[in-house]
């Protein structure tokens, strides 16, 4: 059985472009997730802080990912919190890259 190395990284979530959302503005925040090597997992990492009241979030915030595989895949999330409701999905990005490591 192959070994992967689990490793850390540092992601920074700088910021969003062309959200919609369901009325004149929302309350975005990112989260971050991993799938395994077949997307047979899908693990929430960590999450941005939300920001109110905007569609055009400006975020900066630097978030520390523990546990990530060579063979994971990154999902990047964004949704609008609600306090009553569930919160709505706003869009997903997975990047085609790989992370790299800095040594």
């Amino acid at each position: 059985m192959r070994q992967e190395l689990i490793s850390t990284y540092l992601v920074t979530i700088v910021r969003c472009d062309g959200l919609v959302a369901n009325g004149a503005s929302a309350d975005p925040y990112v989260w971050v997730s991993a799938t395994g090597p077949q997307g047979d997992s899908n693990i929430c990492l960590t999450r941005t802080r939300t920001l109110k009241n905007t569609l055009a979030p400006v975020f900066n915030d630097t978030l520390l990912l523990g546990g990530v595989t060579g063979l994971s895949k990154l999902v990047f999330t964004v949704c609008d919190s609600d306090l009553l409701t569930a919160d709505d999905f706003l869009g997903q990005v997975e990047p085609m890259s790989k992370p790299t490591h800095i040594y």
